[in-house]
């Protein structure tokens, strides 16, 4: 009979979580901890303890979805991109998507994107669009007139095509 060996398992510690904080929110988290005396980076990091060790999250959330007050940092991934697009990204592609005229360039000036996406002011929009292009997905138009509109690469195609659920087409 052959001897049974076995290998004590250690317990396997997960890896650290690292987030990055958008500008505006990272300032104020900077301002409130050096009010404390604290630095901004351990502040965090015993605020997160305190909601987990006191079982805080229903009294910090109140009921609403975390991408609801962090908006941007929640990803949807896709088929044809994994690493995902935060969800005012997707939102963006559905947007040109849905908006494109015959020729593919979506004309719609950056202000109504906001307003139909709901989240973010024109020029924020203005950015995700230039993000969106060094992903690949949408590139710039200058039209004759010098107006300067946007469309769908191939993979903003698929992706749209993913977001409005006409993956076959």
């Amino acid at each position: 009979m052959a001897e049974v060996i076995s290998a004590a398992r250690r317990p396997v510690t997960p890896p650290p979580l690292h987030v990055a904080l958008p500008g505006k929110l990272a300032e104020q988290v900077r301002e409130l901890a050096e009010a404390r005396g604290d630095q901004a980076s351990v502040f965090v990091v015993a605020a997160m303890a305190r909601i987990v060790s006191d079982d805080l999250t229903a009294a910090v959330f109140d009921g609403d979805r975390a991408a609801q007050i962090a908006p941007g940092q929640a990803r949807q991934s896709f088929e044809v991109l994994p690493s995902g697009l935060t969800l005012l990204q997707a939102g963006v592609v559905y947007v040109l998507g849905f908006h494109a005229d015959a020729d593919g360039i979506c004309r719609l000036p950056a202000v109504h994107f906001a307003k139909l996406i709901g989240r973010g002011s024109d020029k924020y929009v203005a950015a995700v669009l230039h993000v969106l292009a060094e992903k690949q997905v949408a590139r710039a138009v200058t039209e004759k007139n010098g107006v300067r509109n946007w469309t769908l690469t191939e993979l903003g195609k698929s992706i749209f095509r993913e977001l409005s659920g006409d993956k076959d087409a």
